[in-house]
């Protein structure tokens, strides 16, 4: 699925699909943590998790999740309230 991703990303830079620098980055930051994933499965079998919150039933999570959670989320809201620029007008 990660290399499937990569294969989407790529294709999303090349043809333009992402218009503004903050599409741009939240793509970079989703494919930091895709990449961070993918290295723990390569290189060990399984995805190291490593942060815990003790105060709340929460899943055990690492900053790889973090990254590709908050990276959708932003790639979301920019795809969805940034302006479009019309060269018509």
């Amino acid at each position: 699925v990660s290399v499937a991703f990569f294969v989407f990303a790529a294709l999303a830079v090349k043809k333009g699909w992402l218009s503004t620098a903050g599409q741009k980055w939240s793509l970079a930051v989703i494919c930091g943590g895709a990449m961070g994933n993918l290295l723990d499965r390569v290189l060990r079998g399984y995805v190291v998790d490593m942060i815990e919150l003790e105060f709340m039933q929460f899943p055990v999570f690492n900053f790889a999740d973090c990254c590709i959670c908050c990276g959708m989320l932003a790639l979301l809201l920019f795809v969805f309230t940034e302006k479009r620029h019309d060269p018509q007008k």
